[in-house]
């Protein structure tokens, strides 16, 4: 039986898939062992993983002040992480420290271990130009265009594992409704407000589900602007937690997925979310769901597999008609949404990577 450590510096377990992915994998290998912060969020996330926990626990309102201060609240994170890990005597036949921070807390701990980054977020701060000054072995990331960002040309053995969900079934065949679904944080930055009001430009068949995080003052909001949609039923605002191993099952109950970003608005010219290949865009893949999304870099799989439809410049309208073409051909883009899930498997990119470095 193989050993695994993971240090994920920071408190989203519950909402990183990737995460979550690797320890269901790595733990049919051998025992893993996550280093991680924790919110009210990560009991749920996981119930169902095998996995040895040490949660380093802040306050609600201690976190949210130091939220506040994100460069300082990354320096008291890495102080906590390198106390916690400078304890851990254990072997471990591989260990995987999560982006800068995450990796080079993890190496100057661990200095002649097996060390792979795994980057799941990029920024170009003080962490990554530490981690550049020890040195990279492994690198483990969603595309090459994410590597170059934080690397450049550097010679590092890169392995690239998509943001995608682990299946094993086949998809069930079920009679085609107008049922729209939106997963993932609930943020006006990932322009939840564009998809609910092209609600108002298709017809009244079609409705919307908003499903993940939102905090409750945000909730308000919505539910304020937007209460004509919630009583005709049009719009549902549903916040209960679905494990990453029931994602797949649960999005077979709609009929397409939404995935846009405010990239115009509070995120343009932020090079993490424009690159990175969202994970809900995976999870509809693999439940075989057509994708109506935003023409940016990171979501060019919809439109490399004709899975979907992306528009240049997220609006209502342009939503709305984006959707009514998908609707217009729905068999043709629901095949090759599923050929793309098929193909993009979590397991398949995972079992390559896992074989090459043992």
């Amino acid at each position: 039986m193989k050993n695994f450590l993971i240090v994920f510096p920071c408190d989203t377990l519950a909402y990183s898939p990737t995460v979550i992915n690797m320890i269901t994998l790595l733990s049919k290998k051998g025992s893993v062992r996550l280093v991680s912060f924790s919110d009210k969020r990560w009991v749920n996330s996981v119930n169902d993983l095998k996995c040895s926990y040490k949660f380093i626990n802040f306050p609600l309102l201690v976190r949210r002040f130091l939220q506040r201060f994100p460069k300082f609240y990354s320096i008291i994170r890495f102080i906590f992480l390198h106390f916690c890990l400078r304890n851990d005597k254990n072997y471990y036949d591989l260990i995987f420290g999560v982006d800068s921070l995450g990796y080079f807390v993890t190496k100057i701990n661990f200095k002649n271990k097996n060390i792979i980054y795994l980057s799941l977020e990029i920024y170009d701060d003080i962490w990554l130009k530490l981690t550049k000054f020890v040195g990279v072995g492994t690198l483990v990331i969603q595309s090459e265009e994410r590597k170059k960002f934080l690397f450049g040309d550097v010679n590092i053995d890169t392995f690239i594992l998509p943001n995608s969900p682990i299946y094993d079934f086949e998809l069930q065949k079920k009679k085609i409704g107008h049922s729209l679904i939106y997963i993932g944080g609930v943020y006006p930055a990932h322009g939840v407000e564009f998809c609910i009001e092209s609600l108002y430009e298709l017809d009244q068949k079609f409705s919307l589900t908003v499903k993940g995080m939102v905090s409750a003052l945000y909730r308000f909001k919505l539910e304020k602007k937007y209460a004509d949609l919630l009583s005709s039923g049009r719009l549902i605002l549903d916040d209960k937690y679905v494990s990453q191993s029931e994602l797949v099952r649960f999005l077979q109950n709609f009929d397409a997925g939404l995935c846009f970003y405010d990239t115009d608005g509070i995120l343009k010219n932020d090079f993490n979310y424009i690159s990175c290949p969202s994970g809900k865009m995976y999870s509809y893949f693999a439940s075989g769901l057509p994708v109506i999304g935003q023409d940016i870099l990171g979501m060019r799989d919809v439109l490399k597999n004709n899975a979907g439809i992306l528009v240049e410049s997220p609006c209502p309208k342009a939503i709305s008609i984006a959707v009514q073409r998908v609707f217009e051909n729905y068999s043709f883009y629901a095949k090759n949404s599923i050929e793309a899930g098929k193909y993009m498997n979590f397991k398949h990119y995972f079992d390559d990577f896992y074989y090459k470095v043992n």
